[in-house]
């Protein structure tokens, strides 16, 4: 499907969403497999697959995908968090990221954000400014709980023999 004008109304496909740089979609409903979005999104998308970023807009809509792509023209400002797997930027993004998996922000990329995830990693020449949340524990895995008495535990050990 592709919105080349501005549109609001639900929608509902399994297939791959494209938002025209001239697009502009507003709902509170809008689930597909994947989506390339370079106009205005507003409302919640819920995408199964991969979300490719590259607009230069503020957005206020909440974005649940498998993995979310930054693209390198991009500019985009989301007032609403981003939730994934895997988040990958390599233009500038600005906004809450909620990430199950790996946040990356490549060379030349720039994330502003309050970032919450497993891990993150900064190439060289890419920028993370904001605050970040960097759990490799996640609650729901049984055995990768941190004890409450980590900190005693680390400092209690021996760190070498001579010690």
């Amino acid at each position: 499907m592709m919105i080349v004008s501005a549109t609001s109304r639900q929608v509902d496909i399994r297939g791959r969403l494209t938002i025209a740089p001239s697009g502009s979609l507003s709902s509170s409903w809008i689930i597909c497999g994947s989506a390339e979005i370079e106009g205005s999104i507003e409302g919640m998308l819920r995408s199964e697959g991969g979300v490719h970023l590259a607009t230069n807009r503020v957005c206020a809509c909440q974005i649940t995908a498998a993995a979310i792509f930054i693209e390198k023209k991009a500019r985009a400002c989301f007032t609403l968090p981003l939730e994934t797997g895997y988040l990958e930027v390599s233009g500038h993004l600005t906004g809450i990221v909620h990430c199950r998996g790996i946040v990356h922000v490549r060379r030349g990329g720039r994330l502003e954000a309050e970032v919450h995830a497993r891990s993150v990693k900064v190439d060289k020449g890419g920028a993370l400014l904001g605050t970040c949340h960097v759990d490799g524990a996640q609650p729901d895995e049984p055995g990768k709980q941190i004890p409450s008495n980590h900190r005693d535990v680390l400092w209690s050990e021996h760190l070498c023999p001579a010690c």
